[in-house]
């Protein structure tokens, strides 16, 4: 290339990119088998052409690939498993392993990495306002920061259970949800935490509010022999939580309402399922995966995304009636989904990147 900060290699994994002269290195596949790559050319185009990048593997062929424009793909932080997303307006914070933070305040196109509080995996994140961030994680790990991000201070929790999510409805009132049926409530923008009684021992996944009283839990309920799927519902702002949904054994993974109406619930095994009347009935989806959806994500009833194992990567443009694989730029797990602008954002095992919509 003519820009001596992109190099391409070929490695017995595939082929590799950096844009800034070999600090850091993404995953260049995208249609490619993951096989060892034994001749890697670089061709320049002529007469305006684009560039093309052409490779022999070991044993599947020669390939090539149009270098036209930009990669579908940007992977922002690399080899750091990030496992929670929130962004609001050009402000971003994810949280991941080891108490590992980074944060945006320019609509994801540069973030800081950094340690928060603690050094137990951070498996969910709020932004609350311009400065406040909320994170919950393992053992009961609640992290705080009011400069944006930069800084971090550890929150006593009431609970030493793992929390996997956390939602807020507004800048002072938060839950956070986690193993043993754990539920906790924050009045105070997540300074103090009490705990709330929910009757269960299940594993709470997801948690979601589509106005300040009403809200959804999705879980995993292990009390049988069999795990089934467990879908709590609140109607007072969180004080109480009821059963609302009986679908039968499996888990469930995440809930989301793009409106008080609509909303989906993703289950293991790729399973998915839609609700039209506030959560009344509750009608199955095909994805056509059969891994699990951790994350789905809609900018609208009809638009949405969700992602999961193995880089799983779909979306729909018609409400979940069809739903079309995409291309995620990983075959490692994706734990979250997040856009900023025309841009989605995914967290995962191989760290965050970014792509157009």
């Amino acid at each position: 290339p003519t820009d001596e900060n992109v190099m391409y290699i070929g490695t017995d994994m595939g082929v590799f990119k950096t844009t800034n002269g070999g600090a850091t290195w993404y995953k260049f596949q995208w249609g490619l088998p993951s096989v060892p790559v034994t001749n890697l050319v670089y061709v320049p185009g002529t007469s305006g052409a684009p560039d093309t990048l052409r490779i022999g593997t070991y044993g599947r062929g020669f390939w090539q690939r149009v270098l036209s424009g930009d990669d579908p793909f940007f992977f922002l932080l690399t080899y750091i498993p990030y496992r929670g997303m929130d962004i609001l307006e050009d402000h971003g914070i994810a949280v991941g392993d080891e108490g590992r933070v980074a944060h945006t305040s320019d609509g994801g196109k540069t973030w800081a990495e950094g340690s928060s509080s603690t050094s137990s995996t951070l498996n969910s994140s709020r932004i609350l306002d311009s400065l406040r961030r909320i994170a919950v994680g393992m053992s009961g790990s609640i992290a705080r920061s009011t400069d944006g991000g930069s800084s971090w201070a550890n929150v006593p929790s009431p609970v030493l259970s793992s929390f996997f999510d956390v939602f807020f409805t507004d800048p002072l009132n938060g839950s956070a949800v986690g193993d043993l049926g754990t539920i906790i409530h924050s009045t105070d923008g997540g300074q103090t935490w009490q705990t709330v009684m929910t009757g269960t021992n299940a594993t709470l996944h997801s948690v979601f509010f589509t106005d300040p009283l009403n809200g959804w839990i999705s879980g995993t309920d292990n009390s049988g022999q069999i795990p089934m799927v467990l879908l709590l519902h609140t109607t007072d702002g969180g004080s109480n939580w009821v059963p609302s949904l009986s679908v039968g054994p499996g888990g469930g993974c995440d809930v989301m309402f793009p409106d008080p109406n609509i909303g989906y619930l993703t289950l293991e095994g790729g399973g998915m399922m839609k609700t039209t009347d506030a959560g009344q009935s509750w009608n199955q989806l095909q994805t056509g995966t059969q891994l699990s959806l951790h994350d789905v994500f809609f900018t609208n009833p009809d638009n949405g995304w969700a992602c999961g194992d193995g880089g799983v990567f779909i979306h729909t443009t018609d409400g979940g009636q069809q739903w079309m694989t995409e291309e995620s730029g990983s075959d490692s797990n994706l734990y979250r989904i997040a856009m900023s602008n025309d841009h989605l954002f995914t967290a995962g095992a191989e760290g965050i990147f970014s792509k157009s919509t």
